[in-house]
């Protein structure tokens, strides 16, 4: 059978006939003489009008077709495929058949052709050699329009993802300045670090291993966060790249998703989380991180998002993603104080001393405490807040505390010991 019955026979769903005008045209090209033969495609859905295509071949018997042209409905031939000289009749036919419903179901003869849909078309059968719009210029318009428009989405999102990329390594790299001084000339096992062993381990070997979301809660200005960092640094762990901190005391619903989003590859610290842990939505969502499932899947609906003050559709952020990722909950609050459904599924670990323990602990932490001040200076101001004490055992001493007298001796020579009173609440 030849080429031109084979077309004439193709059986397709709802294509009741493909039937061809019987005379042949001759077509005048640029290089040479083609032969071209129109078919009508009938359809029961159709439009009253049959659809047509035409193939053109260099010789009237059509034992190669070389060029498919598609008719849009003025019947003027708006589309030219140039046919790979190698195609092999069976892919070709193939071809044809997909190309004949594609006209139907994405409206090819129409002036908006899906010209995407076509091209993948062509490359899956290997058909095309090259495509040409034909008649209506706005054809050629429409198709640069939407390359330029490709291209200007695909420069968009390399753009966002390069700036995204540089801003996490900036801040990583300043946030890697900042624990090499401070930690410099420390050890791991450091001595003066005794107190906070068991906070160390917990974070080594449950923040650190399989647990999906830890926490850490306590009184605030107990180093909570500081022992966080000197852990990941002695780990070898490297802020933006591996972990990033943030401060998430104000933080809504939508914008703790967006940051599980964006860390879902990597240990996210929320830093102060005290408020946002008592959203009941933003406590359902740290469930779901830590569901037992093999996969972690975070979503969110429209309705939260737009309470939140955000529109879903012109965010960045899938409504729904797979968490990978780690986290950890730094708090101040009391381990009672936390959901208990929460507590059932994140480790926690309360970090709480007494004003004895920590006044040893900072005697012994001393020249790490504000390690660009003179060893003297904090001596200084130590000795002064311990004569507060025992004046008033009540009054407020920490770390936080601690270092912000320290800052006030350097800050005001003048008034520094009124300032401290201040600080630490005495009266």
């Amino acid at each position: 059978m030849s080429l031109l019955k084979k077309i004439e026979s193709i059986k397709l769903k709802d294509i009741s006939k493909i039937k061809r005008i019987p005379d042949v045209e001759t077509v005048i090209t640029k290089n040479n003489k083609m032969y071209g033969v129109k078919f009508f495609i009938y359809g029961g859905n159709f439009s009253k009008t049959p659809l047509v295509i035409r193939t053109l071949s260099k010789d009237k018997t059509f034992n190669k077709i070389n060029t498919i042209e598609i008719y849009n409905k003025k019947m003027e031939p708006a589309i030219a495929i140039d046919l790979n000289p190698e195609i092999p009749d069976d892919k070709l036919l193939s071809f044809i058949s997909k190309l004949t419903l594609a006209i139907k179901y994405k409206s090819l003869t129409k002036e908006n052709i899906v010209e995407e849909y076509l091209y993948s078309l062509i490359l899956s059968e290997g058909a095309m050699s090259k495509i040409l719009s034909k008649i209506d210029p706005r054809l050629i318009l429409n198709g640069i329009l939407m390359i330029t428009a490709l291209f200007a989405l695909i420069r968009y999102y390399i753009l966002t993802i390069r700036n995204m990329k540089e801003e996490r390594e900036s801040a990583g790299k300043k946030e890697q300045e900042i624990n090499q001084k401070l930690f410099k000339g420390q050890k791991y096992d450091e001595p003066a670090f005794k107190m906070y062993a068991n906070l160390q381990n917990f974070i080594k070997y449950v923040a650190l291993g399989k647990a999906p979301a830890v926490i850490i809660c306590g009184p605030p200005g107990t180093s909570k966060t500081y022992i966080v960092r000197r852990t990941f640094y002695f780990e070898g762990l490297k802020p933006g790249s591996d972990y990033r901190i943030e401060k998430g005391g104000g933080l809504s619903v939508s914008s703790v998703y967006d940051l599980l989003f964006e860390n879902r590859n990597r240990i996210l610290i929320l830093d102060d989380f005290d408020t946002p842990l008592r959203n009941e939505d933003t406590v359902n969502m740290l469930k779901a991180i830590t569901d037992s499932y093999d996969k972690r899947i975070l979503s969110i609906s429209r309705e939260k998002r737009m309470s939140s003050g955000k529109n879903q559709e012109s965010s960045e952020t899938p409504s729904k993603f797979e968490y990978k990722g780690k986290l950890i909950i730094i708090i101040n609050l009391k381990k009672f104080e936390i959901d208990r459904a929460l507590l059932s599924r994140a480790p926690a670990f309360e970090v709480s001393f007494n004003n004895k323990e920590i006044v040893e602990a900072i005697q012994s932490m001393l020249e790490y405490i504000n390690p660009n001040v003179s060893i003297e200076i904090k001596k200084e101001v130590l000795d002064y807040i311990l004569l507060l004490y025992q004046k008033n055992p009540n009054i407020q001493i920490d770390f936080r505390s601690f270092k912000n007298s320290v800052d006030a001796r350097i800050g005001n020579p003048l008034y520094w010991k009124e300032m401290i009173q201040t600080i630490v609440g005495y009266n």
